[in-house]
């Protein structure tokens, strides 16, 4: 099973905002993304009449193409993925991506025209 996700990834432990009062929030740039990573993951479940959610440990290759040369956080790449995958029922825990004796792969490159993050479960590299 794969997905893609297009555009610039907006990473989101590094996007939280705290009030006077100690409460957590996201911020703007965050919401954004997540909310269209969403709407993408949606129609591409759509697409996909065999759709299962994953409910168990999964071997996974993450494909993470950045629209510029900026150094990037990675664990806070994988968790605004990971948990988008999870909102969105894709897995039932995220932590059965790669988790339980399973290999998780994690590439990085650039394309200024396309960035995207892209997973493929089953741990299969079919690019």
């Amino acid at each position: 099973m794969r997905f893609r996700i297009k555009g610039q990834v907006s990473g989101g432990k590094n996007n939280m905002g705290v009030t006077k009062t100690g409460i957590h929030y996201p911020k703007k740039k965050f919401v954004e993304w997540r909310t269209q990573a969403e709407w993408q993951l949606k129609k591409q479940i759509k697409a996909m009449p065999d759709f299962e959610t994953i409910t168990e440990p999964s071997d996974a290759v993450i494909h993470y193409v950045s629209g510029d040369l900026r150094r990037r956080d990675c664990t806070a790449i994988m968790d605004a993925l990971f948990h988008v995958l999870e909102r969105m029922n894709i897995v039932k825990d995220d932590t059965f991506i790669g988790g339980r004796g399973k290999q998780l792969l994690y590439t990085n490159d650039y394309d200024k025209k396309n960035p995207y993050i892209e997973i493929i479960f089953g741990g299969k590299d079919e690019r």
